[in-house]
């Protein structure tokens, strides 16, 4: 996996982007090589982090190709985003059934209803 980004990214091209991306391939890799079926804590919360971690990588490399005026760049930008979402899709597959990611829990105000008269309205 981690020769897919080499063609990418120039030698010139920042080298803590490159690294970034060079990480998230490898730490990816260190994932799926562990055994994938493992309930501990420590493994289902590495597993949900590096979910996340992959979700912005995407919406990154997104970012940035809606920021660089190169037009080889943009396109390069615009690979590595289809690469990550494949991967993230292939993780959400393998991992789809050994972990479950917690929802968001969000809260709706309380309306009050003006009808006049004391008491509850009918």
């Amino acid at each position: 996996m981690a020769k897919e980004t080499e063609g990418y990214l120039d030698e010139d091209e920042d080298s803590e982007v490159k690294s970034f991306f060079e990480h998230v391939i490898s730490r990816t890799e260190e994932i799926l090589g562990q055994n994938s079926f493992s309930t501990s804590e420590r493994h289902i919360s590495e597993v949900l982090t590096h979910i996340d971690l992959l979700e912005r990588t995407v919406r990154f490399s997104s970012q940035l190709a809606s920021i660089v005026t190169d037009e080889t760049d943009v396109k390069q930008l615009n690979d590595l985003r289809v690469v990550f979402s494949g991967l993230l899709e292939k993780f959400l597959q393998h991992f789809g059934n050994s972990v479950s990611r917690p929802s968001r829990v969000t809260t709706v105000p309380c309306q009050t209803v003006k009808n006049g008269r004391p008491g509850r309205p009918c």
